[in-house]
């Protein structure tokens, strides 16, 4: 995937495709509006996303103890101008809906007085996911933003309803000693296609600290207790805290209570304990108590890129054994997701002639026709059946004839 990608549990959406010559209809997970576009320039130089700025070192650090991605980046124009960009994001385990990004952007041995940063927030009006989704976010909303600054720190606020590391060279981090007060401000709003804009012209001086906080709210109808995912969206951000820190203290300590009971520790190498560690992260990225009253499954490689499209096949057989005695709420809801789904199953198999349950893997919804035949080929009375697979490979069995020692066709869980 080389594409922004947000996902939300359980949010899914139907889509007709061709595969291996076979018309079918099944649930996709949607990639969501991208809440993380930050743009710069120097001056009245091409913007960083038109290549008017060099990536010269980047180093990512994921901090599994915080849940905490930092990004560390430095960027360079045509006249050898630098900009050293630090940034900070979380999706906050204390509050489910709310995610934040925090950028400070550093003039490297030159000062901006007479030749402006330039930075550009936005948003995407909606986001495609391979034409398999599309979401359309709340119609009439603006970002709005307030600019804060000071001798030694500036920056802008806004706010969207909407240790593992990778590195090059290091750059150097912010100074986050340095004193910090309001003041008053506001952006150029622009709308270039699908994406809405604000635009700020900052002076920035040698060695001086520039601070874009954007604070995201995400809502959907899915949700409990709310009129509309666009006013859910904004009491979340009403009373949310206003700084990086306050989110991230919040955040870090609704995020320890989660992670302790599943910590692995134990006599052997520093970097195979940092590898069992990484893949708890990822299934807590993915099941978590918040998700434990949302009927979502467990998806093929959880809300990290569409691999499989999102489709919930049996992986729960595999992480249940470690949510057992930690997460048992979780645990019993992932149960309560098959039993949902045991009518349509049933449904599946009498459709196909078959007895018992047909299972499709890719339980989304309920209903039968949004996913993929269970059979697609061969007779009731035959017992012969082919199962197409999305690998590109095609796995048939052969008939059950009397007498036959070969497998009979699959129609319970499994």
């Amino acid at each position: 995937m080389h594409y922004p990608g947000s996902y939300l549990a359980g949010v899914y959406n139907s889509l007709h495709s061709v595969v291996l010559g076979q018309e079918t209809v099944d649930e996709h997970m949607v990639n969501i509006p991208d809440w993380l576009p930050l743009d710069l320039r120097i001056g009245d130089g091409a913007w960083w996303s038109e290549g008017g700025l060099s990536l010269r070192s980047e180093r990512r650090t994921l901090d599994l103890k915080r849940a905490v991605l930092t990004r560390e980046a430095l960027l360079e124009d045509d006249a050898g101008r630098q900009l050293l960009l630090v940034q900070r994001r979380l999706v906050s385990m204390a509050e489910p809906h709310l995610a934040a990004l925090e950028t400070v952007i550093t003039a490297v041995g030159w000062g901006g007085g007479e030749c402006p940063q330039r930075l550009r927030h936005g948003r995407h009006q909606f986001q495609r996911s391979r034409g398999r989704g599309v979401v359309q976010p709340a119609s009439g909303f603006r970002p709005g933003l307030g600019v804060r600054g000071g001798p030694g720190r500036r920056g802008a606020h806004g706010g969207s309803p909407d240790r593992h590391q990778r590195d090059r060279d290091r750059p150097r981090a912010p100074d986050r000693r340095r004193p910090v007060r309001r003041t008053g401000g506001a952006g150029i709003p622009e709308q270039l296609g699908g994406l809405y804009t604000n635009r700020f012209d900052v002076p920035l001086a040698e060695g001086e600290q520039l601070t874009v906080l954007k604070t995201v709210a995400v809502a959907s109808s899915r949700d409990h207790a709310i009129a509309s995912p666009l006013t859910g969206a904004r009491a979340v951000l009403a009373r949310a805290p206003g700084s990086f820190e306050a989110l991230q203290t919040e955040h870090e300590a609704a995020w320890a209570v989660l992670l302790q009971p599943f910590v692995i520790e134990f006599d052997a190498s520093s970097q195979a304990q940092l590898i069992l560690n990484l893949h708890v992260f990822h299934l807590l990225q993915t099941l978590t108590t918040h998700t434990a009253e949302l009927d979502a499954g467990v998806p093929a490689r959880g809300l990290h890129g569409e691999g499989y499209r999102g489709h919930v096949f049996w992986d729960e057989l595999f992480v249940l054994p470690l949510l057992n005695s930690r997460l048992p709420s979780l645990a019993r809801e992932l149960i309560d997701y098959r039993w949902r789904r045991l009518g349509a199953a049933r449904d599946a198999a009498r459709a196909a002639g078959l007895k018992g349950r047909c299972s499709h893997g890719k339980a989304a919804g309920t209903a039968p026709n949004r996913h993929q035949s269970c059979c697609s080929t061969g007779s009731p009375g035959t017992g012969c059946r082919t199962i197409p697979g999305f690998s590109g490979m095609l796995g048939s069995l052969s008939p059950t004839t009397p007498g036959s020692t070969s497998r009979p066709p699959r129609t319970g869980a499994g």
